[in-house]
């Protein structure tokens, strides 16, 4: 073990023992890998499956190359299940479409999927996802060796990052705009480090960059935020041809995403119902929606207590590190040194997210967001142990691995119930149950409950909830069906009837 972490150059034993650790996370995260979906935030996945079967179900360019929430059937249509809050997004054959991020976490694991011929399951999506864990890990390393000179912390690095509780689950069992965009963010804070110290003004690199940055905005929101970020360090800190490269590259990725989203979405019912969603969804995800009615300050103390609480439950470990970093620094008063050392990469990696958090406060109480500051803790991580004790780094990463692993252990339980006693398979149970009753084209209804994503996911098909019988008898007159089934408890007992 010594010998392995005994080295002064980067070569390829230390890229082996970089895919072992990822290996030895993808054991840990295997019993908790295709079960049912049901908890901390697995609805997200739920919701990009049933987009990419509606696509294997009708066909991507039938559907806009958009998220369409509608399955295969003419009995699946014109029923809206989690799409839209306002009921405006939909096409002229009754599908309901998903429009709060851009397209392109759809679209890649579906081409992927369309490639080697595989269908878009739970187990399938996982691991698409698990290799974007991996090409995470590598770019941490590519990350940390740009900005460190001692090869060591970019191996503790990627070590850390692969068992992070954060990048154990939110890069496994969920997966969703949210999760794919911190590739790109990942890759993006990686081309702009190199760009920024280069020299030689290598057109390959300012392409990727722009390619990248692109994909990260046609991705989800953090995009638009690392755009900005860049542009305003492009313009106030940035000289000579560099600063042009970067400003240049900025607006033609940041515009050139968002118009090709803004295009795609308004063919689906006008550029109307597309811009009325988008504001709706971006004001209530920035706390400012009418419907708060808990006092606007009130509300924003509990969505950023909430926010810290996240981060700690995630990143304790790396915290109490940062802290005594910071006391045995600066009793040495080399604080300063240090936090000059990577003062590009701290700011890079950091005011986007921050910028997200600060304009987006209510969408970032989910804590899937803590995802995108993994790159950060995981490098400062590593800074730090190796800064604390040389001669007792290995030690503190094997006690750091071990901590996050049964954090990780800790709120995502193994097994068949959650830490709170949840059956994981409920969702999945009454799904199968009602996909089960329904015969081909007759239209199914709940009485007075929304039936919740993974419900909707594993009955693969789309449920339309009403008051009473007489309505879901009032809507198959309106969309001219003839034959329907509305599923009612008596108690704890599911039971259905027939409407006609």
């Amino acid at each position: 073990m010594k010998q392995l972490f005994s080295f002064s150059t980067w070569g390829y034993k230390q890229w082996l023992i970089v895919v072992l650790c990822f290996l030895l996370s993808v054991v840990i995260r295997w019993p908790n890998l295709d079960r049912p979906l049901s908890k901390h935030h697995e609805f997200v996945t739920s919701i990009s499956l049933r987009v990419l079967q509606a696509w294997e179900d009708d066909g991507i360019a039938n559907l806009h190359y958009s998220p369409a929430m509608n399955f295969g059937g003419i009995e699946n249509k014109f029923i809206d299940n989690h799409a839209t809050s306002l009921g405006e997004m939909h096409d002229s054959k009754g599908n309901y479409y998903y429009i709060s991020h851009p397209p392109f976490a759809y679209i890649l694991p579906y081409a992927c999927f369309q490639a080697i011929g595989a269908k878009a399951t739970t187990l399938n999506l996982q691991l698409f996802h698990l290799l974007v864990n991996f090409l995470c890990v590598v770019i941490v390393v590519l990350i940390t060796r740009t900005i460190a000179t001692d090869p060591k912390v970019a191996l503790f690095a990627g070590i850390i990052y692969v068992l992070l509780p954060a990048t154990l689950w939110f890069q496994a069992n969920t997966y969703m705009s949210d999760m794919l965009v911190h590739l790109f963010f990942m890759i993006g804070v990686l081309l702009f480090l190199k760009l920024k110290e280069s020299k030689d003004h290598s057109l390959p690199l300012w392409a990727l960059f722009l390619v990248n940055l692109f994909l990260m905005i046609y991705t989800s929101w953090l995009g638009v935020f690392f755009g900005f970020i860049v542009f305003c360090w492009a313009v106030f800190k940035i000289k000579g041809v560099r600063r042009i490269g970067f400003i240049v590259t900025c607006l033609l990725g940041i515009s050139s995403a968002l118009l090709l989203t803004y295009y795609q979405y308004s063919s689906i019912n006008g550029y109307e119902a597309y811009i009325n969603q988008l504001s709706e969804r971006l004001s209530i995800r920035g706390g400012n929606s009418s419907a708060n009615t808990n006092g606007y300050f009130f509300t924003k103390l509990k969505e950023i207590a909430i926010v810290l609480f996240n981060y700690a439950v995630h990143y304790w470990h790396i915290i109490g590190l940062i802290l005594v970093m910071i006391i045995i620094e600066r009793r040495k008063k080399n604080i300063s040194n240090t936090l000059l050392k990577y003062r590009a990469f701290l700011i890079i990696s950091t005011a986007p997210i921050l910028a997200l958090h600060i304009s987006l406060l209510n969408y970032s109480t989910h804590d899937f967001t803590v995802l995108y500051a993994s790159v950060f803790f995981s490098i400062i991580g590593a800074t730090v142990l190796i800064r604390i004790s040389e001669k007792k780094s290995r030690l503190l990463l094997i006690s750091l691995s071990i901590f996050s692993s049964l954090s990780y252990y800790t709120v995502n339980l193994p097994g068949e119930f959650s830490i709170k006693g949840d059956y994981y398979g409920r969702s999945m149970i009454l799904g199968n149950q009602i996909g089960a009753n329904l015969e081909s084209r007759e239209v199914g209804f709940m009485l007075d409950k929304e039936l919740d994503p993974m419900v909707i996911l594993y009955a693969k098909r789309n449920i339309k909830t009403v008051a009473s019988y007489s309505e879901a008898k009032h809507w198959m007159e309106g969309h001219h069906v003839t034959i329907g089934r509305l599923f009612y408890y008596e108690g704890r007992v599911l039971l259905s009837k027939t409407v006609h």
